[in-house]
């Protein structure tokens, strides 16, 4: 983290001497003042990234000391205009978009190190959502709520903004925003609060971001009611207005608009264009530079944009020496300081060091089903008064928006009399959410992923939570949850579950049959979180077991009963679901199958898995691990230890590469893997996210047969492979593998259920 908040105070405190001792003003007559000259308003157009021209030409402007008197923005505008007249510098700006990871600040999903341990799993499945309100669908406003966005924004703006009152006029120049009003499709001018909802509601792309819920209304992109606020800097005052024009051109070719989406976005630059037509006759000098080789997408190209826009602010340098001096203005302005250490910058984790404020009340908005509880339980804002600073108060959104009970959570500070009031304001997530998924693998082929969350059922304080997996293998599970929702601490569940999947038999190395395992019954378990990484689970279950098929001796008459008593201790501190850079993974489960707990058999079952992965170097990772399983009792041939396959289901044999799947049976098995990744590439924003080679090694020890509790002779397996990680579709693996002198292949697409 960088520790800059002195430095930024003492900064914003001293620009007005610094402008003052470094200008022209000095030596000026006193007529030419700030206050009686001629006012220079700077006006910054909407384009999405093409916007990131707006930092090059500020860039001139600033170096050039081109006095500005007040700046208005849309769109990206906004958002490089509200920055720059915060404090932060042109060369500030640059470093913030060139280093600025727009896969994460477009992806709402919480950081995965604060999700409870229910949370990860049910996130991890990458299932597409649907929201509902009881029965009804609920179609989201948008593809993002704009988390991530609105929290860098307020990592970088709250304090400044606090300082001043939250009065825009107070700001190192006097800013205003502009959004449009969904009920109205008027503009509506933000000139005070806090400066991240005002950007927020001014880049809110509709069907990109949720619009912004602003006291009775809904706010969206500034640009659809006006792209080129030129009228607004008339409005305030400014006698010479510098309009800088980023504004996408309409389409002009049929070939250009070939889906729904271009449709509707032809329709609304329609009005953009009549709105920015009749502003750039309004403006005394338009700076346009020439963007035509860039989209408003293509975010990872600012950096070439900041040139672009910087060298169509030299060229247009002698007409605003010209119109500055025909107006009888010669003030020059200090260089803006820079803030940003280039050196330590990370805007992921960046936050301005302040003075703690004194918090002397907390209230919480929006939080009208769960009430302020939850919110204020995962906050430092607990019990007041207290004193925090921006980055705790950070820190209590990431919290509260992992609880995953709200689309999107900030907070809001307001001076007060003796101090600071807080506010924590959310948007609930709906009462339910069904989950929608797709995956396929070389062994089960095509399957569908289904999941549904309807939270605090009949108004209780119940969750039900179902999953259900359909194809050549089938899961089913039911559940009702007393704690799902708090994330921590002690709760139950019952529930009922169905599976239904092949096992393989083997006459040594040839697969010559297979049987259908089928089992459904109930359960009830006690469940403890540990922190938010891991859970104790203490059950009793009870299932019928059905064997379909098979071949003389690994088959089944009649049903059987299975029940007793598991106890299971799960951790998950991996940083990602897929392709994990850092963290761990581990369980350890004993379960004790009784004639006296009602089942036909008797023996005791305990296994435990360990994954720790390592970061070696920034695109290079490393896995260490190890699976142990043993049986002690009769246990039927259905209940042994299966092992061999990439294990693409949680019920498949343990894994093992170089094996196909069950290609081992025993009562006791010990196997230790190492496995390396390489990120060969990185996208940003586009459908491909990132491309992976990999390699991995096992030995294994895997029991000398079915009825032995040796671990036999070791066994060793090894691959090689690459993987795809493909934004909506989900992770692509393929692993060519050897092991018995054989090589075997593994090919998935789509996310683990």
């Amino acid at each position: 983290m960088i520790q800059i908040g002195s430095r930024f105070r003492s900064t914003w405190l001293t620009l007005p001497l610094l402008f003052l001792a470094q200008s022209g003003m000095a030596t000026l007559p006193a007529e030419q003042t700030a206050a009686s000259r001629p006012k220079v308003g700077l006006v910054l157009s909407g384009g999405g990234a093409r916007g990131g021209a707006h930092i090059g030409v500020l860039e001139v402007l600033d170096s050039e000391g081109i006095p500005i008197d007040f700046v208005v923005g849309t769109s990206f505008g906004a958002l490089v205009g509200g920055l720059y007249s915060v404090g932060y510098s042109p060369a500030d700006l640059a470093l913030l978009v060139g280093r600025a990871e727009w896969d994460e600040l477009l992806d709402d999903r919480p950081d995965r190190n604060l999700l409870s341990y229910n949370n990860k799993k049910r996130l991890d499945r990458g299932l597409y959502q649907l929201d509902f309100d009881r029965f009804e669908l609920e179609l989201p406003q948008g593809l993002q709520a704009g988390q991530n966005i609105k929290q860098l924004l307020d990592r970088l703006t709250a304090e400044p903004v606090y300082q001043v009152g939250n009065d825009y006029d107070q700001l190192r120049i006097p800013f205003r925003a502009v959004s449009t009003d969904l009920l109205t499709g008027r503009a509506h001018i933000f000139r005070s609060g806090p400066l991240s909802t005002a950007i927020r509601a001014s880049i809110a792309v509709p069907g990109l971001f949720t619009p912004v819920e602003y006291r009775d209304t809904l706010l969206v992109d500034g640009g659809i009611a006006d792209n080129l606020p030129v009228d607004i800097a008339v409005e305030w005052g400014a006698d010479i207005i510098i309009a800088v024009d980023v504004s996408t051109p309409l389409k002009s070719d049929r070939k250009q608009i070939r889906s729904l989406f271009d449709v509707l976005d032809q329709t609304i630059a329609f009005r953009i264009e009549e709105n920015r037509l009749s502003s750039l006759e309004k403006a005394s000098l338009v700076i346009q530079p020439e963007l035509s080789k860039f989209n408003s997408s293509q975010f990872d190209r600012i950096p070439d944009m900041i040139s672009v826009g910087a060298a169509a602010a030299r060229g247009k340098m002698a007409e605003i020496r010209r119109v500055l001096s025909q107006a009888g203005i010669t003030v020059r302005s200090a260089p803006t300081p820079e803030l940003l250490d280039p050196e330590d910058f990370d805007p992921s984790t960046f936050s301005l060091s302040s003075e703690r404020l004194a918090i002397q009340s907390a209230e919480v908005a929006g939080g009208e089903r769960y009430g302020s509880g939850p919110v204020l339980k995962a906050s430092s804002a607990e019990e007041v008064p207290i004193e925090a600073d921006v980055e705790e108060l950070d820190e209590d959104v990431s919290r509260i928006f992992a609880s995953n009970l709200y689309r999107s959570v900030g907070f809001e500070i307001q001076p007060d009399r003796q101090g600071a009031r807080l506010t924590y304001r959310v948007s609930e997530s709906p009462r339910s959410s069904v989950g929608i998924g797709l995956r396929y693998d070389r062994d089960f082929k095509f399957s569908g992923g289904f999941d549904l969350h309807s939270r605090e059922i009949l108004d209780s304080n119940f969750d039900l939570i179902s999953r259900l997996t359909i194809g050549d293998a089938k899961d089913f599970d039911l559940e009702l949850d007393s704690g799902s929702h708090s994330g921590t601490g002690l709760f139950f569940s019952a529930g009922f579950d169905f599976t239904s999947f092949d096992r393989l038999i083997y006459a040594g190395s040839e697969h010559i049959a297979d049987f259908r395992d089928r089992r459904y019954g109930g359960r009830f378990a006690l469940n403890r979180s540990l922190t938010r990484n891991g859970k104790v689970d203490l059950s009793y279950s009870i299932r019928r077991v059905e064997i379909l098929r098979g071949v003389p001796g690994l088959t089944q008459e009649d049903p059987e009963i299975r029940a007793g008593l598991k106890s299971t201790f799960h951790w998950d501190s991996y940083d990602r679901g897929d392709f994990p850079s850092t963290g761990q993974r581990s369980m350890v489960s004993v379960e004790w199958i009784d004639r006296a707990l009602g089942s036909d058999h008797s023996f005791l079952k305990a296994s435990a898995d360990y994954r720790r992965r390592f970061q070696i170097l920034t695109k290079h990772s490393l896995s260490v691990g190890g699976h142990w399983a043993a049986i002690d009792g009769g246990a039927p041939f259905y209940d042994l230890i299966y092992t061999g396959g990439a294990q693409y289901l949680d019920f498949a044999s343990t894994r093992f590469i170089g094996l196909r799947r069950d290609r081992f049976s025993s009562k006791q098995s010990l196997i230790l893997d190492l496995s390396y990744r390489h990120q060969v590439a990185a996208f940003q924003l586009g459908v491909l996210k990132g491309i992976y080679a990999n390699a991995a090694y096992n030995i294994g020890w895997l029991g000398a047969g079915p009825d032995s509790r040796d671990l036999g002779s070791p066994l060793h397996g090894y691959g090689f492979g690459a993987s795809l990680d493909i934004r909506l579709l989900g992770p692509v693996r393929f692993l060519l593998s050897r092991a018995e002198n054989e090589w075997t292949s593994y090919f998935s697409i789509g996310y683990g259920f």
